[in-house]
């Protein structure tokens, strides 16, 4: 019985990571001052102990994909917001259209990002 165990427990280990459920659902919601917009992403599952990391990789994302590239500069301008994570989808897709909504009252407009994160 306990050979068994272990075993169940080096094939947990062997699984891709992708391959083993995460915790919650994150999304990530950007706000880009100098062009007045939004970008977001809809919720994908990942777990609540990377949300830094995935700011971190959604800000890059945006700056090398051109996302974030100034008119009349190809450095990429700054923007705040963040990813948060969620216990379901629709709480995750919720906390989008919240900060979305705060920024459209005030003329932002809003762009989804889609590729991110990458499979």
């Amino acid at each position: 019985m306990k050979t068994l165990a272990i075993l169940a427990a080096a094939a947990v280990m062997l699984l891709p990571a992708a391959a083993q459920a995460a915790d919650g659902y994150v999304t990530c919601q950007a706000y880009q001052a100098n062009k007045n917009r939004v970008l977001y992403t809809v919720a994908f599952a990942a777990d609540k102990a990377n949300t830094d990391a995935l700011w971190t990789q959604f800000v890059d994302y945006l700056a090398g994909n051109g996302y974030t590239k100034g008119m009349y500069d190809s450095a990429p301008q700054p923007v705040e917001g963040l990813c948060n994570w969620e216990a379901s989808e629709s709480a995750a897709n919720a906390k989008t259209e919240g900060f979305k909504a705060g920024y459209e009252a005030k003329g932002a407009g809003a762009m989804g990002v889609s590729g991110f994160p990458a499979e």
